[in-house]
């Protein structure tokens, strides 16, 4: 495909965005008219997902298409070796300039600079780098473009000050307040800003991907400004309730906690309209492909819970739009299962190219095309997180009709019935009546992992081992 026809790619990716948290999917509370505009313009999955619930894993997984188990990034610690081939490096193989603006977070935060580690983040296929962490990570790393900002306007030590108090309050997880730092000097706005300046330097002539990772609407639940007051509390849904005897959150503290979060939403819609105009304004925003997602969701109080780091699919499903007018039909929207990990074989596709045979995910252009409506017969993800009192690998299977989750040793401890049971409120795990249903979902999730192997792993046996 000569560069004349390769399309610029605009990747956008959010930091804990659910999945139902945008005007598009249905939500009755919070706008986000510019994601709704790329859907109108393009492709909502309704079911696509994760394949790590929590941040590292899942965005090495999205760059190198692979699992877990086998890039060996299993919780927020490690890095994915230097060797290891990601799509960048395919675009840049095709011709494509390759940036990163916002926050990466495929490495730990740690003490430095982010410009210490941009030998590496060149080394993941980005021909340009503006990396900052996000919310917390700031406070940890705290020095970054950002923070290099924050100290020139004199905010620096209201920014650090404000998150040393919120990790001081009774539930620092729940706790929702305005921002002391003014809308233009946010987090979130300084990563969209900085796009939309960026994208009026990029060379007409040659294709380009540019990727812009917003911090939020990650916790703390801090928009700024009128973010911070847009949605009243009374009007937002309530949680899913936890099954009778169990101890739910605090309700006005769940319901003010969302408000706040939308709030954050809104605002990095905002400034996707921003980024949007950027290309409208330099005539690059035809044939421009555009994908949106989030590394993964959040609980905000469903079965008593906070964050993510599980299988309930407030955790484990992600917004996910695709957006190519000139290319594909547009105002579709999809109920096919689909892997967070599918997008880069797609974009490799879609560019005339094959991804690299590393890559264990499956492109969505056979479906985007309109020649197919099926996509896969299963969902797999995977996350270390506590349980039983001790840090795990846990392991997820689902299909359309049951969700099954085993911990390390293959023990069963999530059992959904989907299709009956949407909200997932009856784990059916150690029912009699559901014994053969678990066991079928057991083997299908044992076939699985085995079957998605590629020689490097981190399992060390075990899994396997206590199943077979």
């Amino acid at each position: 495909m000569s560069n004349e026809l390769l399309p610029n790619i605009l990747i956008l990716m959010s930091d804990q965005h659910r999945a139902d948290c945008m005007s598009c999917a249905g939500h009755p509370q919070i706008k986000t008219p510019n994601m709704d505009r790329l859907a109108e313009k393009g492709w909502l999955f309704n079911q696509a997902y994760t394949v790590s619930p929590v941040c590292m894993p899942a965005r090495a997984s999205f760059i190198n298409g692979r699992y877990p188990h086998n890039h060996g990034m299993w919780h927020n610690s490690g890095r994915m070796p230097d060797k290891q081939e990601t799509f960048l490096h395919s675009l840049q193989k095709a011709g494509y300039y390759t940036s990163y603006i916002g926050k990466a977070h495929f490495y730990p935060n740690e003490k430095g600079h982010t410009k210490d580690e941009e030998i590496y983040m060149k080394s993941r296929g980005f021909d340009y780098v503006h990396e900052v962490p996000g919310p917390w990570g700031s406070v940890i790393k705290q020095e970054s473009p950002y923070s290099d900002m924050l100290r020139k306007q004199g905010l620096w030590e209201s920014f650090y000050q404000d998150y040393e108090n919120r990790k001081n309050v009774k539930s620092p997880s729940l706790y929702a307040a305005v921002s002391p730092i003014p809308t233009e000097y946010y987090l979130d706005s300084y990563i969209g800003n900085h796009g939309a300046e960026f994208i009026k330097t990029l060379d007409s002539g040659t294709p380009s991907c540019v990727f812009i990772s917003f911090g939020g609407p990650h916790e703390p639940h801090d928009p700024p400004g009128k973010y911070a007051s847009m949605y009243r509390p009374e009007h937002a849904p309530e949680p899913i309730r936890v099954p009778k005897g169990g101890n739910d959150l605090p309700l006005d503290d769940v319901l003010n906690m969302r408000v706040h979060d939308y709030g954050k939403i809104t605002l990095i819609d905002d400034l996707i309209g921003n980024i949007l105009a950027a290309y409208e304004k330099r005539g690059l925003l035809d044939n421009l492909l555009i994908v949106y997602i989030s590394d993964h969701g959040e609980m905000a109080g469903d079965h008593g819970r906070m964050g993510k780091q599980c299988f309930y699919d407030a955790s484990v499903r992600v917004p996910l739009i695709i957006s190519c007018p000139d290319r594909f039909t547009i105002g579709k929207s999809s109920r096919a299962l689909v892997e967070s990990i599918d997008i880069y074989p797609t974009i490799i596709e879609i560019i005339g190219h094959e991804a690299s045979n590393q890559c264990q995910g499956k492109s969505l252009l056979p479906l985007l095309s309109g020649n197919r409506e099926h996509h896969r017969d299963k969902i797999l993800s995977e996350v270390a997180t506590s349980l039983n009192g001790s840090r795990q690998r846990t392991y997820m299977i689902m299909n359309d009709q049951y969700k099954y989750a085993v911990d390390e040793k293959g023990n069963g401890f999530l059992m959904i019935d989907r299709k009956n049971d949407p909200e997932e409120k009856n784990n059916l795990t150690g029912n009699p009546e559901w014994k053969e249903t678990e066991k079928e979902m057991r083997d299908i999730l044992l076939r699985t992992i085995l079957n998605t192997q590629t020689g490097v792993t981190e399992t060390n046996g075990v899994f396997s081992d206590a199943i077979l």
